[in-house]
């Protein structure tokens, strides 16, 4: 759903970077601090199974942060900047 959402911003269809983006937010990309883990364990514990829970979570993270251009520019430990505004 993030993927999807980033290329809707920018009014196209999902390729691999919305991909990266969507994974690297939540730390999976990269060595990720045990703080995120363990945010990030009960937002996807059963994502699969919900379209709302899906919807909120995609909805959650600001289009700002959706916006960045490569998923290395994304700074793995600023990560309270960037999920919990």
């Amino acid at each position: 759903m993030l993927a999807a959402r980033r290329a809707g911003l920018a009014g196209r269809a999902p390729c691999i970077y919305d991909i990266e983006i969507a994974a690297a937010l939540f730390g999976y990309l990269a060595d990720a601090p045990s703080d995120l883990v363990t945010f990030r364990k009960p937002l996807f514990a059963g994502l699969g199974h919900s379209y709302d829970a899906q919807r909120s979570l995609a909805d959650a993270v600001p289009d700002d942060v959706l916006g960045v251009n490569r998923a290395n520019q994304l700074d793995v430990a600023a990560w309270r900047d960037r999920l919990c505004t």
